[in-house]
């Protein structure tokens, strides 16, 4: 009787769980696939989640998450960047920086949760060249009156464009370094290599002096 009791009591802890297992599965169920681009805010590695400002999403998930900034899963995803060379490598999602713009694809849950597969970093580098209009090393912000561009040309050839830098800027003259804070804006013609940031910020990270 005592045995018996012990089997049934295992049954029943068995079917219990079948049934939790069941439910939180069906809690997780699969609504539709999205595609978008977004800005990266923020980074949880432990709980290998990121913090996206959608930009762009596909229709059905426009009203969930367009323009607003939401947690995406990417623990099962495969995270992709260019190389030096141009050509698209697996990385990790260390490898993706917080202001990087990423276009991503993935399943939106029952529970309203965005899950990612695929993440790729969208390559928002620049190379410019113009005249420095104005530079300031204080508030680390400068103009170039650009007249070449590789990036988005349409949008700055033939304006004066507005670009940030941080501390790390790194600048060359006559193919020697010199300190960022040295340089004085004299419309001498420059170079201005960097990438764009959160979407807004032309991010300068080298600039080379008096180029032809």
């Amino acid at each position: 009787m005592k045995r018996a009791l012990l089997f049934s009591s295992g049954i029943t802890a068995i079917v219990v769980g079948v049934f939790a297992l069941a439910y939180l599965t069906s809690a997780a169920t699969t609504k539709f696939s999205f595609t978008g681009r977004g800005i990266v805010q923020e980074h949880d590695f432990s709980g290998k989640n990121m913090r996206l400002n959608f930009t762009q999403l596909s229709e059905r998930a426009k009203d969930l998450g367009l323009g607003k900034s939401l947690d995406v899963s990417a623990g099962n995803a495969k995270f992709y960047k260019k190389d030096a060379k141009g050509k698209l490598r697996r990385v990790k999602q260390g490898n993706v920086a917080v202001g990087d713009e990423v276009s991503l694809r993935g399943s939106v849950k029952s529970d309203d949760r965005f899950v990612a597969s695929r993440i790729v970093v969208i390559d928002t580098s620049f190379v410019m060249k113009g005249k420095l209009r104005t530079y300031s090393a204080s508030s680390r912000q400068m103009t170039v009156d650009v007249d070449t561009s590789n990036f988005r040309s349409s949008n700055y050839v033939n304006n004066i464009v507005p670009f940030v830098f941080s501390s790390s800027l790194k600048v060359y003259s006559g193919g020697k370094s010199k300190p960022f804070d040295d340089v004085t804006a004299a419309d001498q013609r420059v170079q201005v290599d960097g990438k764009l940031v959160n979407n807004t910020d032309l991010e300068v990270t080298a600039m080379y002096e008096k180029v032809k």
